[in-house]
């Protein structure tokens, strides 16, 4: 019967079958190819979320030796003298 066709058609019966098959080896070929780029971005998003995680941690941080540097600056020592027999003593409170 493909003999008949490609008689009737002019061969274009068969040359329809050849596109439809290198459709078919392209399409699984594209498909094979997106499997492994969503495995590809999925590697990647697991990635971001390690370095956003670690970024936030990182600010944290940074905040908190802010504020702890800060404490150390402005603390206001207070001075007060005890009298120790006929001198004075420096005494730091902290």
């Amino acid at each position: 019967m493909g003999v008949f066709k490609n008689i009737v058609t002019f061969g274009a019966a068969g040359r329809i079958e050849r596109k439809m098959d290198d459709f078919e080896d392209l399409k699984a070929r594209y498909e094979n190819i997106y499997q492994e780029m969503e495995a590809k971005r999925g590697e990647v998003n697991k990635v971001l979320e390690d370095v956003i995680e670690t970024k936030v941690s990182a600010l944290k941080s940074l905040q908190k030796i802010n504020t702890i540097s800060k404490n150390l600056k402005s603390k206001d020592r207070d001075f007060f003298y005890r009298k120790v027999g006929n001198n004075f003593e420096t005494v730091e409170s902290l």
